[in-house]
């Protein structure tokens, strides 16, 4: 099984992704099965399959996929201006393969005068071979009084989460 045109991706993150095993009997479901998982994956825009036959083995053949990259990752911002807020900021990223590992990282923050809200999070979707997916998440939020006149009102929240999500079938899982 060979992978073309890969350069952000770490080959076990796509082999991972395989149904038809390497030096395996060739099954087209299997091979369809591959390239509809990595289709699935939010970094591949595009993957294209093809069997070739090894030369000098009437019976071995070589499983190519031809991937095109997509963008791993989406930023987001902005900036505005209330009357009764002040000034108001947000921002977001999310990386969907952070340093090629197939991991997600994500970082938000919103803020205005009476809020403000920081989280942080970070999921491995192979924490173990069987494919039990882990997020561990960090957030934090301060709440302020909105009319200081009539409203004595402020709290801050700080949360930590795990969440682990174990596979049912190819399409569902169960989450904890």
């Amino acid at each position: 099984i060979n992978f073309n045109n890969t350069s952000s991706i770490n080959d076990d993150v796509l082999r991972r992704e395989m149904r038809q095993m390497e030096g395996g009997y060739l099954s087209n479901a299997a091979v369809d099965r591959s390239k509809l998982r990595l289709q699935r994956l939010p970094y591949i825009e595009d993957v294209k399959v093809e069997t070739t036959p090894v030369p000098g083995s009437a019976d071995l053949v070589d499983v190519n996929f031809e991937i095109k990259e997509g963008l791993p990752g989406q930023f987001s911002g902005g900036i505005g201006y209330s009357e009764s807020q002040s000034v108001l900021l947000n921002g977001s990223f999310v990386h969907s393969n952070f340093m090629g590992t197939g991991n997600r990282v994500a970082a938000e923050i919103n803020a205005g005068q009476y809020s403000k809200v920081f989280s942080l999070s970070h999921t491995d979707p192979y924490t173990t071979v069987d494919g039990v997916s882990r997020t561990v998440s960090a957030t934090f939020r301060s709440i302020t009084q909105f009319t200081q006149a009539s409203s004595d009102f402020e709290t801050e929240t700080g949360t930590l989460a795990v969440d682990y999500g174990w596979p049912i079938s190819e399409f569902q899982s169960l989450r904890l």
